[in-house]
């Protein structure tokens, strides 16, 4: 059972990669067919480390985002645009542990890249 609201969709873009006019590897934009339009929830995240080397605390920025269970088999180093702003996240953790009524929401934590 799904806990959240969405409100935007996602496309998951292809890890194949493609190349450009000099002949350099670069990500494709390509979307994957049958994955167009998932249904998100996008928001903004914030967290507190304590950098030992440094000996301060540092806050680590980043996106949360939450899809249906099994939506796809996201791994880190994925990528998923937002159909409503366009912007382009990179996956860095994958969570989708199981609930006790099932499967639980897919989380991601993210980081724009575009």
């Amino acid at each position: 059972m799904s806990t959240f609201i969405p409100t935007t969709t996602v496309a998951v873009l292809s890890r194949t990669a493609a190349t450009d006019s000099y002949g350099d590897e670069v990500e494709s934009d390509a979307v994957l067919a049958g994955f167009t339009d998932l249904p998100a929830y996008i928001s903004e995240i914030s967290e507190r480390a304590f950098d030992p080397t440094t000996g301060r605390a540092t806050v680590i920025e980043g996106v949360s985002i939450r899809l249906r269970p099994n939506a796809f088999p996201f791994a880190p180093h994925d990528r998923v645009r937002d159909n409503t702003t366009g912007i382009v996240y990179q996956i860095d953790t994958v969570n989708s542990k199981y609930s006790l009524n099932g499967y639980a929401d897919i989380r991601l934590t993210a980081k724009q890249v575009s």
